[in-house]
């Protein structure tokens, strides 16, 4: 029975292992989720700084329309910025669908992580249950026997 115990212990701290492995697995994919987050915004930053760029460009050129040759000459660093803003903008939504390319695959993950731990807690919960169940069945038979055992001693010390 002591054997038997043992054992059971035994595999209660290796599912606890496997669910602690399997929370630390999915604080590491939390962790690289909030990481990915983290580049999204400082491209979203980037994106708004680059936007406020063209808004003081454009009323830049409001004001120089005195000046031809400065307007000509500001119109050409316009035409420079907005070609990197687009260039920028279409680095951004490539960034974009890899993240939530990432972040699909990062979703998938945590579904697999919580769909593991909740199989493991089932496991754990049904051979914990069945194996207490044998022990007390087998402490119960045990029981009877002393009982009967106890019972004859009784009687046999009555007869004598």
């Amino acid at each position: 029975m002591e054997e038997v115990l043992r054992e059971i212990l035994g595999e209660i701290r290796g599912m606890k292992s496997d669910v602690r492995e399997l929370k630390e697995g999915q604080a590491g994919l939390e962790t690289r989720l909030g990481a990915l987050e983290e580049g999204q915004v400082r491209l979203e930053t980037r994106v708004g700084a680059l936007e406020e760029g063209q808004a003081r460009l454009e009323n830049r050129m409001d004001r120089v329309e005195s000046d031809i040759s400065e307007l000509k000459a500001g119109q050409a660093r316009l035409e420079t910025r907005m070609d990197r803003v687009e260039s920028d903008i279409g680095e951004l939504k490539a960034g974009q669908a890899r993240l939530e390319t990432r972040m699909d695959r990062v979703e998938a993950d945590i579904s697999v992580v919580k769909a593991g731990q909740l199989r493991i807690e089932a496991r754990l919960e049904s051979e914990v249950i069945d194996k207490i169940r044998i022990l007390f069945d087998a402490f119960q038979s045990h029981e009877a026997r002393l009982d009967r055992h106890e019972e004859w001693l009784q009687a046999s010390r009555r007869g004598t």
